[in-house]
């Protein structure tokens, strides 16, 4: 059952992380297009286009912040993700180490019970001679 939340935990980081660098790759685009846009303004145009070029730019600036403020809700979930997986792996290791722990205990207990059952037949063999 650890394990299971641990993978789970795992699976839902990885997909938080994959969001937050979707939406990053988002902005990169966002940023390309408005470094184009710009790029049209220095050339010769009419006044309708510099206007519709200039809303563009203005949409894709709203679009930025947009995205900002979403990457930064995406890095907090991706933090919250990272603290619940470390605490998954933890809680696991903790439970392997005492069920490991507990193996050994047994193992060493079964075998002095083992070393005493054959030294009272070894005993009893050489009683009877």
């Amino acid at each position: 059952l650890r394990e299971f939340e641990e993978k789970q935990s795992q699976i839902d980081l990885g997909k938080a992380i994959s969001e937050c660098t979707r939406l990053k790759n988002e902005l990169e685009q966002v940023a390309q297009d408005y470094i184009k846009a710009n790029n049209n303004r220095t050339s010769e145009k009419s006044i309708e286009e510099l206007i519709i070029i200039d809303n563009y730019c203005n949409r894709l600036n709203l679009l930025k912040e947009e995205l900002l403020e979403q990457i930064a809700t995406a890095e907090l979930i991706v933090q919250q993700k990272q603290e619940i997986y470390a605490e998954k792996l933890k809680n696991r290791k903790v439970l392997t180490k005492l069920k490991e722990k507990k193996y050994s205990q047994w193992k060493k207990e079964y075998l002095h019970e083992e070393e005493i059952q054959i030294d009272d037949i070894v005993t009893s063999k050489f009683s009877i001679k």
